[in-house]
């Protein structure tokens, strides 16, 4: 039996019976149990590090919530009847709410530099796994590209007058009694031919025989296509041995320069899995998925669209500023910093640290002010000194939404808070592009006000 479920980010779970949210809610358990333990990589920005805190799904008095993590998952579970059942699990973006056109979600991929393709088809989401597992691909391929081809030691035998490395004599003299005068020696050498660089091929083979849309428009279609003939061509010989590929690439990459390769092997390897009948093999029970940590990339993007120079021109942002805090006093041994913070973005006016803000997504700030995050945005503006903090978060509630001011309390009237609303576009009948421009529009828009809000209150 196969289950198809449609979900949101930071939503509440609805299902059709208590026989869907069973098989559900044990799916969402197994799944959890292999991001915990790092079997399923969550995937994010240039900047994401994978924690072991991210939650598929949280209770909340009772009720089934998702939480901050969107993309696909395909699992088997065993139902309260004993059954087998296949499930595919889609997490969307509570901003897409026409399934068809998920647009949010391809603008955070691709200002993420994660998925980069302006023709963004309107069945996307029935197609999804197919998009971000080939847009996975060519982004590992490229990252590990810019390492140069992998090399590895390999073992070669040759036979010669001039021998190096290990002679065989057991060999030379079986050779001698046969009349072969030259000697048998082997010898290592780091080597493009290997196991790895086979693999690499062999899942573009597989991605281009099972998704040839997807891999003609993310992959054929740009400069990754070029730099894997490139490493076709230094293979020409190679002969795709699938159960010798994956026997030669099983082991983890430990050599520094090119551990880069290690995400991209692991990807290679649940890749291989995918060909024959269907991207899953069904009766395998194994969890595969796909997952994206969406309040990271809202972060890049604001990081790459919102702080623009031309428009904080008279400002220094910083992303990420590290601040070590809790200096015992009377001592000056770095040893007792008790805690690094690092706030989203530190806004300095020359040297002197004036702003502090965070980049938020969950869906309570649109309503009201999260009292966890408001303490750590003063925590955070206190240790740098500044007089003003606050946070940038997406919304569609509203369509002239400012940014609203508020003072600390009535005992600390100098500091300000800040929340910063940026709203999405409606998705109605425009294309991709149309919504990606009317949402930038959005962005400046708001960012302009904050600037100027932030040189009035300099003024002053």
């Amino acid at each position: 039996m196969l289950r198809n479920i449609l979900l949101s980010d930071y939503s509440e779970v609805t299902t059709s019976s208590i026989e869907e949210r069973n098989v559900l809610e044990l799916a969402f358990k197994k799944i959890q149990a292999s991001i915990d333990n790092g079997e399923i990589k969550i995937n994010g920005g240039s900047k994401y590090n994978q924690s072991s805190s991210e939650k598929l799904f949280e209770y909340v008095n009772g009720k089934l919530y998702t939480q901050g993590l969107v993309g696909v998952i395909k699992t088997t579970v065993k139902n309260i009847n004993g059954e087998i059942e296949n499930v595919n699990i889609v997490i969307k973006s509570r901003f897409d709410k026409n399934h068809k056109k998920p647009y949010f979600l391809a603008k955070m991929l691709q200002s993420a530099n994660l998925f980069i393709n302006d023709q963004i088809s309107d069945s996307i989401y029935e197609d999804l796994f197919d998009f971000l597992l080939v847009g996975l691909f060519k982004n590992k391929f490229t990252d590990a590209y810019q390492h140069g081809l992998f090399k590895k030691y390999i073992t070669i035998k040759e036979s010669s007058f001039k021998p190096k490395g290990n002679i065989n004599f057991s060999e030379y003299i079986k050779n001698i009694s046969s009349g072969k005068e030259q000697i048998p020696y082997t010898y290592s050498e780091r080597s493009i031919f290997n196991s790895i660089n086979k693999l690499i091929l062999l899942a573009y083979n597989v991605l281009k025989r099972n998704f040839p849309d997807q891999v003609e428009k993310l992959i054929d279609s740009s400069e990754v296509k070029n730099n894997l003939d490139v490493l076709r061509s230094e293979l020409s010989y190679f002969k795709e041995d699938i159960n010798q590929i994956i026997k030669g690439t099983n082991r983890p990459i430990s050599h520094p320069y090119f551990s880069v390769y290690e995400d991209l092997r692991t990807l290679c390897l649940s890749i291989l899995r995918f060909e024959g009948i269907s991207p899953f093999d069904q009766e395998s029970g194994e969890t595969e998925a796909i997952l994206y940590y969406i309040p990271n990339l809202w972060e890049e993007y604001l990081e790459l669209n919102f702080f623009q120079p031309k428009i904080y021109r008279e400002f220094e942002v910083q992303f990420q500023a590290e601040l070590k805090v809790l200096n015992e006093i009377n001592k000056s041994d770095d040893s007792v910093n008790r805690i690094d913070i690092r706030p989203d973005f530190v806004i300095f006016n020359r040297t002197i640290p004036i702003a502090i803000l965070d980049a938020k997504f969950k869906p309570k700030w649109s309503n009201e002010i999260d009292l966890d995050d408001y303490t750590k945005c003063v925590r955070d503006m206190n240790a740098f000194n500044a007089n003003i903090t606050g946070v940038i978060y997406p919304t569609n509630s509203g369509v002239n939404l400012t940014i609203s001011t508020y003072r600390i309390s009535q005992y600390n009237q100098r500091d300000i808070f800040f929340r910063i609303p940026v709203v999405l576009p409606e998705i109605k009948e425009q294309n991709f592009n149309e919504f990606s421009q009317e949402m930038n529009e959005n962005v400046s828009s708001i960012s302009k006000n904050l600037n100027q809000q932030f040189r009035t209150l300099l003024n002053n």
